[in-house]
């Protein structure tokens, strides 16, 4: 039986070693912590930063050497990586857990 299981029957009949004990709970947390550390390493493996070349002319307007062409806003981004670091934090954000 894994621990979900576990703390499922402490919720229903409160009456076994496991809840009283609180060791349900503790590991249920642990698991959690673990979960949330990994979580919190994709989301940064998944972060993009702005494009950036030694000619500048083809680099995103937010990257650090910024963009020469005049085409382009210098405050918004033409490579993607906004949009997507915005999608990895929508991702992030269902991980969040409900406030209560």
């Amino acid at each position: 039986m894994d621990a979900l299981e576990r703390l499922r029957k402490c919720v229903v009949y409160y009456d076994n070693d496991d809840c009283q004990g609180g060791n349900i709970v503790r590991e249920v947390t642990q698991g959690y912590g673990r979960l949330r550390k990994a979580v919190d390493a994709l989301a940064a493996m998944a972060r993009r930063s702005h494009y950036d070349c030694d000619d500048n002319w083809y680099a995103c307007p937010l990257s650090n050497s910024g963009c020469s062409d005049p085409m382009y806003a210098k405050d918004e981004c033409n490579c993607g990586a906004a949009e997507h670091n915005r999608q990895v934090d929508a991702i992030l954000a269902m991980a969040q857990p409900e406030p209560r």
